[in-house]
Parts: structure tokens; C-alpha cells; sequence
């Protein structure tokens, strides 16, 4: 039997597959199954890796990662540059 949602009355069903959430899942679950859990959030980051790396939150993107390595340059010419005029 699927989960009712307690201030509606309305059956609760998985973002995922549609299915109506069972009752034994918790209160807040979105899902119907530890699967579709799974599937989800493999989802949402496959998402998210499309716009940054999950780890250095850096860009993804191939005109981002060209702008990136533009700014990284440009950085590194100017920080060379006040290092060569500090040791005059």
C-alpha cells in the first residue's frame, strides 16, 4: 500500500519512476526504493559534472575551462611580473 500523505490525503509517488512510495519508507523520502535513490542522485550529479568537477568545483565546460586557463595565465604573468619588480 502507498504511503498517504498526511495533511492531503494524497498517495506520495517517487520522483524517480512513478511508483507510489510505500509505506514503510520515511516520512520525507521522495523515492520508492534504496534503487531509485541511487539513480537519482547518480542523475543529479551527472548534472552537476556537466557544469563543474564535483571536486575542485572548477569549470566544465569546454569554453569555461578555456576562460579558466586564460585567467590562470594571466594570473600567474601578473604575479611573475610584481615578483620581478619586488626584487629590484
Amino acid at each position: 500500500m502507498a504511503r498517504k500523505d498526511s495533511f492531503t490525503g494524497n498517495t506520495m509517488f517517487c520522483v524517480n519512476c512513478k511508483n507510489p512510495i510505500p509505506t514503510d519508507r520515511k516520512s520525507d523520502a521522495i523515492t520508492c526504493s534504496k534503487a531509485c535513490t541511487k539513480a537519482r542522485r547518480d542523475f543529479m550529479r551527472s548534472k552537476l559534472d556537466q557544469k563543474q568537477c564535483r571536486y575542485c568545483l572548477r569549470p566544465s565546460t569546454a569554453e569555461e575551462r578555456a576562460r579558466y586557463m586564460a585567467w590562470r595565465r594571466a594570473e600567474k604573468k601578473t604575479a611573475r611580473e610584481a615578483g620581478d619588480g619586488a626584487n629590484e
